[in-house]
């Protein structure tokens, strides 16, 4: 549909807090323009992408270089699965995961067949091990988790894992700015975006239950109600 000399790829990095990924887009949607010659550019972005470009939204969009604005079913306000994940409560629908997972593959396969074939209980334990023991560990480090911690849940574990001003201040500072600043009045600034000339369009998937099967409105990973 968009021709290949129109099509630019921005890859956020995970590592990084939303604040900081949306400085680094800022830079690179200057480039694009420059290197176009074009006056705007069109966003697409699902998930997580779908936060970052809300945030850069939120922060630059004022500044009228983008037409239109597709946001996938983004994080905006984050997602219970991280609360989950952090607070190591987290337990696996593997009928859910193995259907995400047909649909992250763009498959029509049946992947349901894993269940079937190994105890529900052996593979949500074996999973749970490998998120405690190896991503747990990696993720108190990874900006993107704490940005997508909702707003009632990130205090709470601030003050568990971010504990020392000394070594976590600068991390501190840029999460509680996602938090309170963006999170806290984004339909604000949204709409200031608007009001500059963005055409904002949100898609939000709604009937299927969080991978972890709570029977809430969701994607399989990103909340209904966080979009």
């Amino acid at each position: 549909v968009v021709p290949e000399d129109s099509l630019f790829v921005f890859n956020s990095d995970w590592r990084m807090a939303q604040i900081t990924n949306a400085d680094r887009l800022a830079s690179f949607v200057d480039d694009v323009l420059e290197y176009t010659g074009k006056s705007k550019v069109d966003i697409y972005a699902l998930s997580h992408g779908g936060q970052l470009a809300a945030t850069y939204l939120y922060y630059y969009g004022t500044q009228a270089k983008v037409d239109n604005a597709l946001l996938n079913v983004p994080a905006i306000g984050g997602t219970t699965i991280a609360t989950g994940l952090l607070n190591g409560e987290t337990k696996f629908d593997m009928d859910q995961i193995s259907r995400f997972a047909g649909v992250l593959l763009h498959t029509e396969a049946d992947l349901r067949w894993l269940g079937k074939i190994l105890p529900g209980d052996f593979l949500n334990g074996l999973i749970s091990a490998v998120f405690s023991e190896v991503f747990l560990p990696l993720a108190l480090n990874y900006g993107c988790i704490w940005d997508f911690l909702p707003m009632d849940t990130y205090p709470e574990f601030k003050e568990k894992y971010l504990n020392n001003p000394l070594i976590h201040g600068e991390r501190i500072a840029l999460h509680d700015k996602m938090h309170y600043d963006f999170m806290a009045n984004m339909s604000k600034g949204l709409k200031a975006a608007q009001e500059a000339g963005v055409n904002i369009y949100i898609m939000s998937n709604y009937g299927t239950p969080l991978g972890t099967g709570e029977a809430i409105d969701s994607d399989f990973v990103i909340d209904t109600a966080s979009t």
